[in-house]
């Protein structure tokens, strides 16, 4: 029985919620191409029976009172899933606007507590797509995959929301102790250097994506250096941000940190809600020679695996979630300063799928950069590729296009890098 006033939401979903921002709402972005449009009373219908169904997509969110106790989860009594489904006629828009630009304008469309944290918008025209945005306090990268796995044709409709995790949460003094002792370590690193990076954010938000990835070649290339896919990732970005950041002649020494999520779940698999931490990691861009990037990514990679990343990010983010929203928004403000991107992998699923009939022909996510961070990378693997999504504030950065560019290019030295290296190796 839920009570009239709603239920708290969960720390960790409360302090996604008080990260938002106008100049950076916390919004999830996913672009799923079809191979034919998709009627929209026909998508409706599946979002009502699929996503609906949980609470939290029928639910707004309250905010109490003067800002003290938690938010609490309410049901909309407005609530109807056409509300939130709308359709974009590319025939209607100029010819010069292309897909990942109708994207980067529907993501900059603020989404409002009046009514539940999700919408989606049908693409019809020469590129067919849906462009799903939801808010970060309904759930993880994780959650919203096992989502998409209910909204497809082969999907577990007929599933029920998972229970709870079985376990007491830490009291409300606990989760802030435990996270005042890991906010004490993260006070002691320094803010990361005043770079082209970083700067004043706006409220609008430009959105790329690569060209695919095959995944056997990523894997081949993350074995060859000795690392993972998301080592990869990493050494690339280092590289396009080092020539975003002019870093050229700079100081040997200059680095800027990446804010990455770390698993810290507890509970049910695909359990909506948020289960992990953020940990910085860093990128070495003042280091001129590929060799050594690539070399110090891997160590710094190889060092977050084998830390306990995940469940001291996991404690500060409960911590935050259980202070005020005043309060944990300094924090974010605090925090995001000691990082300058954003990077998550995230893995999709592994055949192909249908929706509504349609094919997915491919899927490309976004995930929010939080407080003041201007970029957002994201690899999302479908189906044997990959795909990397690179949102940015177009008021400090400008164009999220010449990143992807720079990306693509990094991953080209890199690639002919580990050739090289391999060669030599095996003519010694």
């Amino acid at each position: 029985m839920i009570a009239p006033d709603g239920i708290p939401l969960a720390a960790a979903d409360a302090a996604r919620l008080h990260m938002s921002a106008r100049e950076n709402p916390m919004h999830i972005t996913a672009l799923l191409s079809l191979d034919r449009a998709i009627a929209r009373e026909v998508l409706e219908a599946r979002l009502d029976s699929r996503l609906a169904r949980h609470a939290r997509f029928r639910q707004r969110v309250v905010e109490a009172r003067l800002g003290l106790g938690m938010p609490r989860w309410r049901f909309d009594p407005t609530f109807d899933v056409r509300h939130h489904v709308h359709r974009i006629d590319a025939a209607l828009v100029p010819s010069s606007r292309s897909l990942e630009e109708l994207t980067s304008d529907v993501a900059s469309i603020p989404l409002t507590l009046r009514h539940p944290l999700w919408r989606a918008h049908l693409i019809d025209g020469a590129e067919p797509a849906l462009v799903l945005t939801i808010h970060h306090a309904l759930a993880d990268g994780a959650a919203l995959l096992a989502l998409l796995d209910e909204l497809v044709d082969d999907g577990h409709g007929e599933q029920r929301e998972p229970p709870a995790a079985p376990r007491t949460p830490p009291s409300r003094a606990r989760r802030i102790a435990a996270g005042a002792v890991a906010a004490s370590r993260l006070a002691l690193a320094r803010p990361d250097p005043a770079t082209p990076l970083r700067g004043r954010l706006g409220p609008e938000k430009r959105l790329a994506f690569s060209a695919p990835l095959p995944l056997d070649e990523l894997r081949a290339l993350a074995h060859a250096l000795d690392t993972t896919v998301t080592g990869v990732l990493l050494a690339a970005v280092a590289g396009a941000c080092r020539t975003e950041a002019a870093a050229s002649g700079r100081d040997e020494r200059l680095v800027i940190h990446a804010l990455m999520p770390v698993d810290a779940r507890r509970g049910p698999a695909g359990a909506l809600g948020n289960r992990y931490g953020s940990a910085l990691v860093p990128l070495p861009i003042g280091a001129g020679d590929l060799d050594a990037r690539v070399h110090r990514v891997r160590e710094a990679a190889r060092a977050l695996r084998s830390s306990d990343a995940g469940a001291e990010a996991a404690r500060l983010a409960e911590a935050a979630g259980a202070l005020s929203g005043f309060v944990e928004r300094l924090g974010v403000s605090l925090f995001s300063r000691r990082a300058s991107v954003t990077v998550s992998s995230v893995r999709g699923p592994l055949r192909e799928v249908r929706l509504c009939g349609a094919a997915v022909r491919d899927v490309v996510v976004w995930a929010p950069a939080a407080g003041s961070i201007a970029v957002s990378v994201t690899l999302m693997s479908y189906a044997g590729r990959a795909r990397i999504g690179v949102a940015v504030d177009a008021q400090t950065i400008g164009s999220a296009r010449r990143l992807v560019d720079e990306l693509e290019r990094e991953l080209a030295q890199i690639r002919a890098f580990a050739s090289a290296t391999a060669a030599y190796t095996a003519m010694r």
